[in-house]
């Protein structure tokens, strides 16, 4: 396998030897690159410590400055009248409400994911389908008590949220961020099978009596350097001058491969 990463970074020509290499190695060595693609992904929530600053502020604008005349008290959400009220509108992700006469209501939907606070319980519903309930006892301890009646201008109010909210992302980190990486993964090998697909098609286009399944593995090894630079490119941000590296480098590595299936037809 490793002659395969070699070859495809350093030796283009040499990967006609493996245009009869089986699918499922091949489908491997997708993944592999689909992962390197993703590393950003993956460095960021192996070592998630809680949000960033950036994400902070944005949390921070996204709650509804209004005085709330509700409380969660030992876990439980107190109102003086009957509340149903927008409490965060995060740009679509989520939208969280306070609700303490909890109905099924139509009017939630617009976000992702909508979560509402009810009596000692918080109801997630996502992609206004899959639906699931957890109990504010379960949550971190910055969540059992919270008042809503003095929002505006209160840090302790925004501390205490965000304290909350990143002891619960750290403590399921297992859970959430295998989803997140597996995504990602899959999103990048999906992007990877087109490139190969793609290039593929162009060297079949090429070269006719090559049947494409062969030319299909041409493409996926040939364009390891190009996930490469694509994982660099996540990694470090990317800029003109990282696509036009990895412009020049699949042309270098195509016009390699070219030459030696050349070579092998004349003979």
């Amino acid at each position: 396998m490793l002659s395969r990463f070699r070859d495809g970074l350093i030796y283009p020509e040499n990967i006609i030897k493996y245009r009869k290499d089986s699918i499922f190695l091949v489908l491997l060595i997708m993944i592999i690159y689909a992962s390197i693609m993703s590393l950003n992904i993956i460095i960021d929530t192996v070592t998630y410590d809680g949000m960033d600053v950036y994400t902070e502020e944005l949390l921070e604008e996204s709650i509804v400055e209004e005085n709330i005349n509700c409380e969660i008290s030992d876990s439980v959400l107190l109102c003086e009248e009957d509340t149903d009220h927008l409490l965060i509108e995060y740009y679509g992700i989520v939208d969280v409400y306070l609700n303490n006469d909890y109905q099924v209501n139509d009017e939630y939907s617009g976000a992702n994911v909508i979560m509402v606070i009810y009596d000692d319980e918080v109801f997630i519903t996502t992609g206004g389908f899959s639906s699931f309930s957890l109990k504010i006892s379960d949550l971190p301890e910055e969540f059992h008590n919270m008042s809503f009646k003095e929002i505006e201008d209160n840090d302790l109010f925004f501390e205490s949220l965000v304290d909350g909210i990143d002891n619960y992302m750290i403590s399921h980190l297992a859970l959430w961020g295998t989803m997140i990486i597996i995504i990602f993964i899959g999103l990048n090998f999906l992007l990877a099978l087109f490139v190969a697909l793609l290039t593929g098609y162009f060297i079949k286009n090429r070269f006719k009596i090559i049947p494409y399944k062969e030319t299909f593995r041409f493409g996926v090894y040939v364009s390891g350097s190009t996930f490469i630079m694509l994982g660099l490119m996540n990694m470090l941000g990317g800029d003109f001058l990282f696509i036009f590296v990895i412009v020049v480098i699949n042309f270098r590595q195509m016009s390699r491969l070219t030459m030696s299936i050349n070579n092998v037809i004349k003979k």
